[in-house]
């Protein structure tokens, strides 16, 4: 999951592209992605996305009809907009942020920061969006992992829809393992 600075190097030559941008996804790759540029022949750009919901909405601002330059600055707008959500359990006893966390407990990390835990899955990822949710927030993504149903995710949507029901909801199936769901909210 932390590509070291060959394997992304291999993958910029691979493109054959003459600039390329970089989208790392995860705040421990960053550093590696920016050193990729000393070692390839294309011009390499990092958007420093910490989340795979950062990468993906610096997606939504790309436009193959401008240049890199112009791309990099919308895709690097776009990390802003949006708060990322990540639901999983603890693997440990711990404490943190005034939690006391129990191992397997299900915990809900916003943007970086464990600020959510609970016994009940649904419960933990309604308390993480009421964190997330600000008043001009519009869409809500979520991308259900390899551990939950769909049924199960259809149904989570159903009770988030009843109390955002002025958001507009996207459900997708993310297939990730470790988070039961990756949520985004813009």
């Amino acid at each position: 999951m932390n590509p070291s600075i060959q394997e992304i190097s291999e993958a910029v030559e691979a493109t054959g592209a003459k600039e390329v941008i970089i989208l790392p996804n995860n705040k421990n790759v960053i550093l590696t992605a920016k050193q990729v540029a000393d070692v390839v022949k294309a011009k390499v750009h990092v958007i420093p996305s910490k989340t795979m919901q950062q990468g993906i909405a610096a997606m939504m601002g790309y436009n193959s009809e401008m240049s890199a330059k112009d791309n990099v600055d919308r895709m690097n707008k776009g990390i802003t907009s949006v708060s990322s959500g990540e639901i999983t359990y603890a693997v440990r006893d711990t404490k943190i942020n005034g939690l006391e966390i129990k191992q397997n407990d299900y915990i809900g990390i916003i943007d970086g920061q464990l600020l959510v835990k609970g016994s009940d899955l649904n419960e933990v990822v309604m308390e993480s969006l009421d964190k997330m949710i600000k008043p001009e927030s519009e869409i809500i993504t979520i991308f259900y992992g390899s551990e939950v149903e769909e049924g199960k995710a259809s149904e989570m949507v159903d009770n988030i829809q009843q109390k955002y029901a002025d958001m507009s909801i996207e459900l997708h199936s993310g297939g990730q393992p470790v988070y039961y769901y990756l949520i985004s909210v813009e």
